[in-house]
């Protein structure tokens, strides 16, 4: 065996690249030329933009500590050492046994069957847990290089960040998500109760966090309600969005329901006893008795744009009363050669009721 496949056993994923043992590569796809003391060319190190950015600011150190090298893998040695030195997370080998033995005794009280993912350095951990209706979630704990000496840090989807603790222990930071989880529970089941029944135009795909929902109503109206986490069965606050006619009844009927509310009963069940004549389930729904609620013009809900928008400029027409995205409103007023303009407001007719004239302002579009 060669000399340099023997000094090269040390780094099993560095080989040689020509046959005269001058240049090699290696995981990152690293070029290394040894310097020549025949020709006196210089030493150069390239690589992939992850290992440029390693270097980046190194690069007099590098030529102090290795520009004179000739043998391989010294120079590897050196570069390995560099590399770790510039790496925001110590290397296995600077973490001390003392916090791998902590997390281990306590992932084994939390139980190892509560690990989803974990890292080689136990950087990252995720645990999941289940509640007593079987919800599922993921806590993520990252834990710090100095730990135990410094605290983890958790993130986990609950309608309101967890509390900061003075202990630095990752089981008592675990158990306090517990605890939360189990405080939430009467919010959670709210929450999966409205989305059950209702027709939620928005959000999309709800998670703990979002404490609101949009739900559909008859004629192209709808109510937006926020939940109070820790009251959840409370009074929430209300926003209707709807043509103005509309809108302005169905506020009118909230006001002279609302004391009527009764914080015993789950707020999709006060919300039927208020609006049973307007509300849509899923049941109403399933059996074609919905309405529809996505926009006249382009049949979707939600218009992709940087700010998204929603079908709410209604048609003034009691009989019509479709909703519209503004810009496909304005876009077809626009392209409608029977349509009018003063300034920025278009004036035409309804895409559906054309024997009525409508209006729409709209910021021009470049």
């Amino acid at each position: 065996m060669s000399g340099t496949l023997i000094k090269l056993m040390a780094f099993p994923l560095i080989a040689p690249a020509d046959s005269d043992g001058q240049t090699y590569r290696g995981f990152l796809s690293v070029h290394v030329h040894l310097s020549d003391p025949t020709h006196k060319l210089p030493l150069a190190v390239y690589g992939e933009p992850a290992l440029q950015k390693l270097l980046l600011g190194k690069e007099e150190l590098l030529q102090k500590r290795i520009g004179r090298c000739e043998d391989i893998s010294v120079l590897l040695t050196d570069l390995k050492e560099i590399l770790e030195t510039c790496s925001t997370y110590p290397s296995p080998a600077h973490i001390s046994a003392e916090r791998y033995t902590t997390l281990f005794n306590e992932i084994d009280k939390l139980g190892f069957g509560t690990v989803k993912n974990m890292g080689d350095t136990m950087e990252h951990i995720t645990f999941e847990y289940r509640d007593t209706s079987e919800r599922t979630y993921e806590i993520e704990a990252s834990i710090p290089a100095d730990y135990p000496l410094s605290a983890p840090l958790i993130k986990v989807d609950l309608p309101q960040p967890p509390s900061a603790l003075t202990t630095t222990s990752l089981t008592d930071h675990i158990h306090h998500i517990h605890s939360l989880i189990h405080q939430y529970q009467d919010y959670f089941n709210c929450m999966d109760e409205i989305d059950t029944y209702g027709q939620i135009l928005d959000p999309d795909h709800p998670r703990g966090v979002d404490t609101w929902r949009r739900i559909a109503l008859t004629h192209h109206c709808s109510v937006h309600i926020e939940i109070q986490p820790d009251t959840p069965r409370y009074l929430p606050r209300v926003r209707f969005f709807g043509a103005e006619k509309r809108t302005t009844h169905l506020w009118s009927q909230w006001q002279k329901a609302t004391s009527s509310w009764c914080n015993e009963d789950t707020p999709w069940k006060n919300l039927k006893c208020i609006l049973s004549d307007v509300l849509i389930d899923q049941v109403q729904k399933e059996q074609g008795q919905g309405e529809d609620v996505e926009c006249g013009i382009c049949y979707a809900y939600k218009l992709d744009h940087t700010v998204q928008e929603t079908p709410d400029t209604i048609c003034v027409n009691d009989l019509c009363n479709r909703g519209f995205h503004p810009t496909c409103l304005y876009e077809w007023l626009r392209s409608n050669p029977n349509s009018t303009r003063s300034f920025n407001v278009l004036f035409g007719q309804c895409p559906y009721c054309s024997e009525f004239y409508t209006s729409i302002q709209h910021e021009s579009m470049t």
